[in-house]
């Protein structure tokens, strides 16, 4: 009956224990020099943090004036969210321009050894970290070689995001400014157009007041004709009864004349001598074409009206450069290393290589009891050794 020499987990177990204080020997050391290894030859790293906040006077022209702008439909477009604005400052603190800011600022290149200033610009990159995830907070971690430099970092970090912000800003609003200066000046020669045609227009056909002297045109000429009408009555009657070659009747009839004289003074806008009636025959046309030009330069009265504080907060936004962030922690040099990690990755390092010395123990363990022809050639031919 051929014997069984398949490895079960005991025999497993067993192996580790008999050669327990070679593994245990390889771990010490292994950690040992790990440790040694980690603490010469790999340089200490410090970092550094600063925590920010939105600012609520972060904005440009728009967004800042349309919050007072409750009135307008254009109000609900103010302001932006604190998370494009976290996007925002993620976006500015990676930028390679604010980067290469900071390695010309602290010579880094020649630090970090690298051979132009894209791969010290990448290698700085590496060393910055950002946090948004707590509620209306943000955070610039920054890892240098001191624990000094990591705070000088950060701190000038803060500094040119808050310039680059406000930079942001001032050339938005002037963009802001020269679109309002633009339509502000369009405006006011639409308007002056607007009011020398209604000027020209209030000379040309006498309307000045439309709604209050087409009132006033509708309710002479409706007394006039109708006592126009009452006098035309009584001249017939007079008529009848007199004749018309009777004193009253000739009176009567001088009378009417008159009253019709006067009504077609009405009509044709002559009134009795002023120039508040309108002529009743084209008083629609005239109206209309009135209200029109009215119209015209009260349009472009609100629209000044509403144009002018805008263009006058761009203006205002443009000049100002006061700092924007809201600095809660400026950055201060750190106590302790933030890597590496000596006991820890020595610790890593050696049960690594102890798994590996048990891996390799198991392996030749099985080697050595395998009765598989193919093993039996390669380890006589390797000169592989077995050990009872």
């Amino acid at each position: 009956m051929p014997q069984d020499k398949s490895l079960e987990l005991l025999d497993l177990i067993i192996i580790v224990i008999k050669k327990r204080i070679f593994i245990i020997l390889i771990f010490f050391s292994v950690l040992i020099v790990s440790y040694l290894s980690i603490y010469f030859l790999v340089e200490e790293q410090y970092e550094s943090s600063a925590l920010i906040i939105p600012s609520e006077q972060e904005g440009t022209a728009f967004s800042s004036l349309m919050k007072g702008l409750s009135d307008f439909p254009l109000a609900g477009i103010a302001g932006v969210g604190k998370a494009a604005t976290t996007e925002l400052y993620n976006t500015l603190v990676y930028s390679r321009s604010n980067l290469e800011k900071v390695v010309k600022e602290f010579d880094l290149a020649k630090e970090y050894e690298s051979e132009n200033s894209e791969e010290a610009v990448e290698e700085l990159r590496s060393k910055i970290f950002t946090d948004d995830e707590s509620e209306n907070a943000f955070y610039i971690t920054v890892r240098a070689s001191s624990p000094q430099k990591s705070a000088d970092i950060t701190n000038y970090l803060v500094h040119l995001l808050n310039k680059t912000v406000i930079d942001l800003n001032i050339k938005k609003s002037r963009s802001n400014r020269e679109f309002l200066e633009a339509r502000y000046v369009n405006i006011k020669d639409n308007l002056k157009k607007a009011e020398d045609s209604l000027r020209k227009y209030q000379e040309k056909t006498g309307i000045y007041e439309a709604e209050e002297q087409v009132k006033m045109t509708i309710k002479a000429y409706a007394d006039y004709e109708s006592q126009l009408a009452l006098k035309q009555v009584e001249m017939s009657i007079i008529e009848k009864l007199y004749g018309k070659e009777s004193p009253q009747f000739v009176t009567s009839k001088i009378t009417v004349d008159e009253y019709l004289s006067k009504y077609e003074n009405i009509r044709e806008g002559k009134g009795d001598g002023s120039n508040t009636l309108l002529p009743i025959s084209s008083l629609p046309v005239k109206s209309m074409d009135y209200l029109r030009i009215f119209r015209d330069v009260e349009v472009n009265n609100a629209l000044l009206k509403f144009i002018i504080p805008l263009y006058e907060q761009a203006r205002f936004e443009e000049q100002k450069e006061i700092p924007i962030l809201q600095v809660v922690d400026y950055a201060v040099p750190p106590l302790k290393r933030a890597y590496p990690k000596r006991v820890v990755t020595a610790l890593i390092i050696s049960i690594i290589i102890s798994f590996l010395v048990i891996l390799i123990l198991i392996i030749t363990e099985l080697i050595r009891q395998s009765d598989n022809p193919k093993i039996q050639f390669i380890r006589q031919n390797i000169n592989f050794k077995t050990r009872e």
